[in-house]
């Protein structure tokens, strides 16, 4: 993927954004792998390491960042689907996506390696 192209593109397949607090950025996220064709696209989000270790604080981030990215994904973009995956490594993620509309769409069991430690993928969908 040619990132630089994709940037002045009227079809990016990828949109990102910081966010800030204060004039410091505490994270970032967007959409990627997007296929305006079948008008689907994945979440990323990443916040700041230490903002993710309380648990009211990533909560308070993720749903902040998942309202401004359904305004974007469905009421500007007009796309149709959102996935994202996760691991159960954070299971407070799992619930803040499936209380924010989206559903389990696939669990592999111990399909990754953290630290050693194998984890469960969950696939995760929101039309």
């Amino acid at each position: 993927m040619n990132c630089k192209k994709s940037f002045y593109s009227k079809k990016p397949v990828v949109i990102l954004f910081s966010f800030l607090l204060d004039q410091t950025c505490i994270g970032y996220g967007g959409l990627v792998h997007i296929d305006w064709n079948t008008k689907t696209a994945e979440i990323s989000f990443l916040n700041n390491t230490l903002r993710s270790k309380s648990k009211l604080v990533y909560q308070k981030d993720l749903l902040i960042f998942l309202k401004l990215i359904f305004m974007i994904t469905f009421n500007d973009l007009k796309l149709s689907k959102l996935v994202t995956e996760t691991y159960n490594i954070r299971p407070w993620t799992i619930e803040i996506l499936e209380k924010s509309g989206f559903k389990k769409e696939g669990i592999l069991k111990k399909h990754v390696d953290i630290d050693g430690k194998l984890y469960d993928y969950n696939g995760i969908k929101v039309i």
